[in-house]
């Protein structure tokens, strides 16, 4: 009888949100996981744009299993005059999901700066009517203000922090009384489900019945994570949540 390791999968889980990884941003969860094939022992090999396919074995009608490991995150557009950030999104993320929220800057230099996403007016119930019923808008009212003692463009941009650069959400993972709460849930517990079937795999030395290919992809939140696969692969598996009422 096989039973599922819950606990090795929220080991995962938890290991996998400490990386930051808004799409394009894939070196440091990507490393990681391979540490993690290497101790299975499955042959795998990393894509140039990003991304992993471990070869589980088995043989004939090859099936890829696949679950994403990049995020929805932010990106700089421009550096306001007074040194706050003008973001837009990267995937499906809106304004009011992420006002308040506390993020991480990295910059094409290697530095890591925090902030908070934040709407400008902030004290809504103290603005003008037809501010309080605004909606929060990337282009408008909503920007990033940083844990800096930052004034103007050019004190921010000293800080090596540019268009362009990459900007996280902090996850605000939660677990209660057996209740997980936390961002990109979506799919960062799919990949480590599949982590935790290919550790069960390799301790049981379990025959597949089928070549199965594992695919970690790295661009599913901006539409093309799994455009491309192994040749000879005949279906695609799709691991993701669906949310239903």
């Amino acid at each position: 009888m096989i039973v599922f390791d819950d606990k090795y999968c929220m080991e995962v889980f938890r290991k996998l949100l400490e990386r930051d990884s808004t799409t394009g941003q894939y070196e440091q969860i990507q490393q990681l996981l391979c540490v993690w094939l290497e101790e299975m022992g499955f042959p795998y090999r990393t894509l140039r744009k990003g991304g992993v396919i471990a070869d589980l074995g088995g043989e004939g009608n090859p099936l890829a299993v696949t679950a994403h490991l990049d995020d929805i995150g932010l990106m700089v557009r421009h550096i306001n005059p007074d040194g706050t950030l003008n973001v837009c999104p990267v995937g499906g993320l809106y304004p009011f999901y992420c006002v308040g929220e506390n993020v991480r800057v990295y910059t094409r230099t290697g530095k890591i700066y925090s902030g908070c996403v934040c709407r400008s007016p902030g004290s809504i119930h103290v603005t003008e009517e037809e501010l309080r019923d605004t909606l929060p808008d990337f282009r408008k009212n909503v920007c990033v203000v940083l844990d800096e003692d930052v004034r103007s463009a050019e004190d921010t941009r000293k800080l090596d922090i540019e268009t362009g650069d990459i900007i996280a959400l902090e996850p605000r993972f939660v677990y209660v009384n057996g209740y997980l709460k936390s961002r990109f849930i979506d799919d960062k517990a799919c990949a480590a489900v599949l982590l935790t079937a290919m550790k069960t795999i390799r301790e049981k030395r379990a025959v597949l019945k089928r070549k199965v290919y594992a695919y970690f992809a790295a661009y599913e939140e901006i539409g093309h994570g799994t455009s491309y696969l192994p040749a000879d692969v005949e279906d695609i598996l799709a691991i993701s949540l669906y949310y239903d009422k």
